[in-house]
């Protein structure tokens, strides 16, 4: 019994060193107060700074996020904002310089991506077949369910 009070203790003393000695900036009620997955990702998507390593926009940023993570984890009031209002507002204009993934081949898998994941929430619909008309001038209707299951392009309207 006395080596078990012993382990709590010097357990105790290395969990109050550690926590004394953690950045003055860092929320140490992270440790104790649950923070749901699309919670995460809502504050990864606001907070300005880039946490990933070389990555060039915030916009870059998030679409590694959108790209890569369950739709599940998806604040999607804040990606239907970012779609909508961001993207259309910078590359509503076809002559600026866009991102390499709304550019050429990559945006296939940018507008497939985008579509599934919105008309598998069913909501938004009509907000994100706006934007991606704007964006590329493709809409929803421009889909069509593939042999897999997977949304394809109409081939016929793909050689617009």
């Amino acid at each position: 019994m006395a080596e078990y009070v012993i382990s709590l203790a010097v357990a105790a003393v290395g969990l109050a060193t550690f926590l004394m000695n953690c950045d003055p900036n860092f929320d140490q009620g992270f440790f104790w107060r649950p923070n749901l997955g699309k919670q995460h990702a809502r504050e990864c998507f606001n907070d300005e700074r880039r946490r990933e390593k070389g990555i060039a926009t915030k916009d870059d940023e998030i679409w590694l996020w959108v790209g890569s993570i369950h739709p599940i984890y998806f604040p999607f009031e804040t990606v239907t904002t970012w779609i909508c209002d961001t993207l259309v507002g910078k590359y509503e204009d076809k002559s600026v310089t866009r991102p390499d993934w709304m550019n050429t081949e990559n945006k296939d898998e940018f507008i497939k991506r985008i579509v599934t994941i919105y008309m598998c929430k069913g909501e938004n619909e009509e907000e994100i077949d706006e934007a991606l008309v704007k964006l590329f001038g493709w809409s929803i209707a421009d889909f069509e369910t593939g042999v897999e299951g997977q949304l394809t392009f109409i081939k016929s309207k793909k050689s617009k």
